[in-house]
């Protein structure tokens, strides 16, 4: 697609002028310097198409396309996604990161989690949790 500029800038960016929106975007890369094998290039299909009327499809293609999409639900890729950038709470509740994953997602803006866990998340006394 990119034949006459097939590099990314010196920020690993890539722009594509396209006549239609797609739903996903197939990446292929490698250094100009790496031997043809069969392991090279790297490719990963991103998702173009965030589907905003969906809230938590929203989540779950933003949370894939930054690379926390290996798990079969959407939750246990929050866990991952908190564990990672150092929440003090992995509880998988996506309107706990849902504006650091939409700042991060769309403007890189790396997430800055809260010191402690949100009042509502303090622990229960006197009883089972």
């Amino acid at each position: 697609m990119n034949e006459n500029k097939p590099y990314a800038d010196g920020d690993g960016r890539l722009r594509l002028d396209l006549r239609h929106r797609p739903t996903t975007v197939r990446l292929e890369w490698a250094p100009s310097n790496t031997p043809v094998e069969p392991v090279y290039p790297y490719r990963k299909a991103y998702f173009a198409d965030l589907r905003e009327d969906a809230p938590r499809e929203a989540a779950r293609r933003r949370l894939h396309n930054l690379g926390f999409g290996h798990y079969r639900t959407l939750s246990e890729n929050i866990k991952e996604f908190q564990r990672e950038h150092g929440y003090p709470y992995v509880n998988g509740r996506l309107d706990d990161i849902e504006d650091d994953l939409i700042r991060y997602h769309d403007d890189g803006v790396v997430p800055s989690p809260p010191p402690k866990p949100p009042d509502d998340h303090a622990p229960q006394s006197g009883g089972e949790a």
